[in-house]
């Protein structure tokens, strides 16, 4: 079984939106994280937030990290992003 360490952490972490949270049907959201990587919890929060009735406007990122495909998996949501460096960096 081949796998590396950013997959194997998003197979353990769950997102979740309280019943008692704020009621988001309808609302346009951006989603801002501070490193993407593989895009794991972007695209998770999106699923999430479009289960709920949201629409994901866009994603801003601090860092992201070239080359493991993050950026792919956001494709069709506009992104932004502030710095990147490579993944052997």
């Amino acid at each position: 079984k081949e796998s590396s360490a950013a997959s194997d952490v998003y197979k353990r972490q769950a997102l979740e939106i309280p019943d008692s949270g704020i009621d988001i049907k309808g609302k346009r959201i951006v989603l801002v994280d501070d490193v993407l990587a593989t895009g794991g919890t972007l695209y998770g929060a999106k699923l999430l937030l479009e289960a709920a009735g949201a629409e994901v406007a866009g994603n801003v990122v601090v860092l992201e990290v070239n080359g493991l495909q993050g950026r792919q998996r956001l494709e069709g949501t506009p992104l932004v992003v502030l710095n990147q460096m490579g993944a052997a960096d």
